[in-house]
């Protein structure tokens, strides 16, 4: 044996655990990938297919209306209402498998989209292949036939009024030997098409890619051109008898909000509604609100709400004082029960915004922040967001920092830098980062618990159910350090730690909360 080869083998025997290791990671991610462990086994398949939502790629026809980034946010909304009405119709029927055929994006961000989703579900998403969307469907169902399943449906995501009656005719009819099914569109094309997979036998030598040849994609005339095709190669047409409007221009855009009861508003301008819950206040309230409105890049889609716990000092009398000075802001003083759950659910109750979030009277918020609630929102995957974890010690200009040691600016640090950590990569802010969503998120997981302490927490662990809760890079919002200052950071941080550790292990967080405010 020579030389290089005795080195090799000798590699190969001290490594051979690391390697087999390797090879099992690559292997899993494979079939992770292509998932052909499980595809063969469903008879049914229902695809989807869909645009990932970039802005200035997505629903073009649109953007001289509503601009790119609410053109990018419409594609998002309806293929999310797509993706979960199917999933929805796939729990009754055990042997149905559904998959997303989209164009653009990278793995990496259809991940990041619908990871969270396809966990409770069987559903996996796959890149389309092809040069046109003829060839793109004709690829899809070769896949899927090729696969094992005998009946396959593709839908458009653009079509926002499909429900599961439609969904269970075109699988009825597929099962009683129709060849070809389509679902007609009010423009003159469809937006759903099946094959049985008896169509096979009968093009016989023929591709099935001949089924979609000589269309003209993205006119009026695709659906009479369809059935003529289909019937040059004597397929069998049978037409369903819903008609449904899909969304391409400006005119298509009532129905979009009648179909998904998302308002045009939403889409170009969301309205934000800033939630405050307060408690004796009075000396700290012209500021909380003065940094709310210079702060916000459009005030005129801001509305101010606080939240009154049953202050005893003059925090109502300074807040209806401050709004009577900026009448260009809409300001809403309401009461409440004492506690932050209670006292933001009540707030959330006379919002009328589209996009809540939830301020602490100690915390300030970074410039534009209204701003990077929509940009947050709108990227896909997301169901929630928050701010950095700042502290007015190491980010206000005016603090004197000499009247500190070093070693509380060290501790200071640590602090920001360990919660941070925490928020980005275990998503779990807390609410004096300024946690922010959409209403219609906000109602879906049922908003606070009615709990002293705790409430952001387990809000947080929700919406991490829906999709990732994202911090906002760079941006801060800054906390008083107050209470620091007060407890110092050993007693502050330990009983921090105290309350999560006895919070998992089943202390209610009333309790929690007699510990924390010693009261």
């Amino acid at each position: 044996m020579t030389q290089p080869m005795h080195h090799f083998f000798r590699l190969l025997s001290e490594n051979w655990l690391w390697l087999s290791l390797i090879l099992a990671a690559l292997l899993s991610n494979f079939a992770y990938n292509k998932k052909w462990y499980k595809r063969k086994k469903y008879r049914e398949r229902i695809i989807i297919f869909s645009r990932y939502p970039q802005p200035g790629t997505t629903k073009t026809r649109l953007i001289a209306g509503i601009g790119d980034c609410a053109a990018a946010k419409l594609q998002h909304i309806m293929t999310n209402q797509i993706l979960d009405r199917v999933i929805s119709f796939q729990k009754s029927r055990a042997s149905l498998a559904v998959e997303l055929w989209y164009n653009g994006g990278t793995s990496r961000k259809l991940e990041y989209w619908l990871g969270r989703k396809s966990g409770k579900s069987k559903f996996y998403w796959i890149p389309q292949k092809g040069v046109d969307l003829g060839h793109k469907m004709a690829y899809a169902f070769k896949d899927a036939l090729q696969d094992g399943s005998q009946y396959v449906l593709i839908v458009g995501s653009d079509i926002p009024a499909i429900d599961d009656s439609t969904l269970t005719s075109a699988m009825t009819l597929l099962h009683n030997n129709v060849d070809m099914i389509l679902g007609p569109a009010q423009d003159g094309g469809y937006y759903l098409i099946g094959l049985n997979s008896q169509i096979l036998q009968k093009l016989g030598k023929k591709k099935l890619d001949c089924l979609f040849e000589g269309m003209e994609w993205g006119t009026e005339r695709v659906k009479e051109q369809q059935i003529a095709v289909a019937k040059k190669h004597n397929i069998h047409v049978t037409l369903l008898p819903t008609i449904l409007q899909d969304i391409d221009t400006v005119d298509d855009l009532s129905e979009f909000e009648r179909s998904t009861g998302v308002t045009l508003r939403e889409l170009t301008r969301p309205k934000l509604s800033v939630i405050v819950p307060v408690l004796n206040e009075e000396h700290n309230i012209h500021k909380v609100l003065r940094n709310i409105i210079t702060s916000c890049t459009w005030p005129e889609s801001l509305e101010i709400i606080l939240v009154d716990g049953g202050s005893s000092d003059g925090t109502r009398q300074e807040a209806h004082l401050f709004s009577k000075e900026h009448k260009d802001v809409i300001i809403k003083i309401v009461s409440s029960k004492r506690g932050r759950g209670v006292q933001q659910n009540t707030g959330v109750s006379s919002s009328s915004g589209d996009n809540l979030l939830f301020l602490h009277a100690d915390t300030t918020l970074p410039k534009r922040y209204d701003e990077h609630v929509v940009l947050t929102l709108a990227e896909p995957g997301v169901s929630a967001g928050a701010f950095r974890f700042g502290l007015d010690y190491l980010h206000a200009d005016n603090q004197d920092i000499d009247n500190y040691s070093r070693l509380f600016r060290w501790q200071m640090e640590l602090l920001e830098w360990g919660v941070n950590y925490r928020s980005i990569n275990n998503e779990l802010p807390y609410g004096d980062q300024a946690i922010f969503l959409t209403k219609r998120t906000f109602d879906q997981v049922g908003g606070f618990p009615a709990f002293l302490l705790f409430e952001d927490f387990i809000l947080i662990k929700k919406l991490q159910q829906l999709g990732h809760v994202q911090t906002v890079e760079d941006e801060y919002a800054v906390t008083s350090t107050r209470r620091l200052k007060k407890h110092g950071y050993i007693k502050t941080v330990g009983l921090n730690i105290l309350l999560v550790l006895a919070y998992r292990i089943g202390v209610h967080p009333n309790t929690l909360a007699r510990w924390y405010y010693g009261c």
